[in-house]
């Protein structure tokens, strides 16, 4: 009988309003669209990085062939050239790089192979070339040394936000490859929050609430009133980038399933509109959020369940006869809104414009109830973080009377 092998996965997340896209940040968003239907189910906190997510199914897809091909590049929407995919990457993550005082874009991937087995040539060009992905040979038999040296780079990439991705009982003597992507984006806000804050309540439900800190600032920010959401959005930017975080308020307490239904129907292309610069005063709770999970179970649930099982078919990866299955995408995310700006990070591991208001109306935002958050790179329109925000602070729930 022949064994199946693992693929793990590490990746972080951003998002708003859509410009002209191409093949890589539509299916980007369709992908987060997907996973969201089912990880926003969940009537708690959710982070996820689509990105993350992302590069490691496209690298899946760089070294699959036949049914299995095909069905990556049908539920992810793609091109049939996969040349055409790669070389966009490849100008997609040169754009994002950033490294200065105000703003860090950090996007590696790396490839770990079992000792004494080898990528196929054209695998591993494009890998090197389209996605800077490393190559190390490392004993897999050895679970402890080898998760620790996974982790290790994990861990530097993310700047110590992302530990621990990978368990010893992960990695066996029938792991042959894994596929590590990891995000890291540090940005200081255009306008900076208050550094004293208040002590405000946060409303989980109609009848529940929790004390949070709520931070206050004052500023021109891109603010639409969307009817058919019955909900705010409001778009800040971060210092000297393209880069935004982006809150779709819903304008009632329990709104924000009508928000998510809505926008998982018509997808994020709902929100490009005309939007007006205004001038807003903001109040958003000051929050922390680390997500953990096996993205196995949503990547069957939309379609994808054969990269998982006996007939995946990755024979364009290893110089092996050995079939090769995924059997693990793992997805570690970290997130931290405070009053300089937002740190955040993401390892996926597969083991295997706008319109200027003359007249700036002042306006009130009340992040005080449930929202929908990403972080988006408005040139590219790539999404970098998504999720929702339903509790700031879980351990001070408070009923209300």
């Amino acid at each position: 009988m022949i064994k199946c092998i693992t693929t793990t996965s590490l990746f972080l997340i951003v998002l708003f309003v859509l410009t002209e896209c191409t093949h890589i940040q539509k299916s980007t968003h369709n992908l987060a669209i997907k996973l969201y239907s089912i990880l926003g189910e969940s009537n708690e906190n959710v982070l996820f990085s689509p990105l993350s997510a992302h590069i490691s199914l496209i690298l899946c897809y760089q070294g699959a062939s036949g049914t299995t091909r095909n069905i990556l590049q049908d539920v992810l929407e793609l091109p049939i050239d996969g040349v055409e995919i790669a070389e966009g990457y490849k100008k997609m993550l040169i754009d994002l790089d950033e490294s200065k005082d105000e703003l860090i874009v950090a996007i590696a991937n790396n490839i770990y192979l079992k000792k004494n087995y080898e990528l196929k040539n054209e695998f591993q060009a494009i890998a090197n070339e389209y996605f800077a992905a490393n190559v190390e040979n490392i004993d897999f038999t050895q679970g402890r040394l080898a998760a620790n040296q996974i982790n290790n780079w994990v861990t530097k990439q993310t700047r110590n936000k992302i530990k621990d991705i990978i368990s010893e009982s992960a990695l066996n003597e029938e792991t042959r490859l894994v596929l590590v992507n990891a995000i890291y984006f540090k940005g200081l806000w255009t306008h900076p929050f208050k550094i004293h804050q208040t002590q405000d309540k946060f409303y989980v439900s109609n009848l529940q609430t929790v004390d949070c800190e709520m931070m206050r600032t004052t500023g021109e920010f891109i603010y639409v009133e969307d009817a058919l959401l019955d909900a705010k959005i409001l778009k800040m930017p971060y210092m000297h980038s393209n880069i935004f975080f982006v809150i779709i308020l819903p304008n009632s307490i329990n709104g924000l399933k009508n928000v998510e239904t809505k926008i998982l129907t018509t997808g994020f292309s709902m929100l490009q509109k005309d939007a007006n610069l205004e001038n807003v005063e903001v109040f958003l709770p000051k929050f922390k959020l680390e997500t953990s999970m096996d993205l196995k179970q949503p990547l069957q649930d939309i379609g994808l369940g054969n990269i998982f099982g006996e007939k995946a078919n990755f024979s364009q990866m290893l110089n092996s006869q050995m079939p090769l299955t995924i059997s693990k995408v793992l997805q570690k995310t970290f997130i931290d809104i405070n009053e300089n700006g937002t740190e955040a990070a993401s390892a996926t591991s597969v083991i295997m414009r706008v319109r200027r208001s003359l007249d700036l109306h002042h306006h009130t935002f009340l992040a005080n109830r449930p929202f929908m958050f990403y972080v988006i790179d408005s040139a590219s329109s790539m999404l970098l973080f998504l999720g929702k925000l339903i509790n700031p602070n879980p351990t001070a729930i408070h009923d209300e009377l």
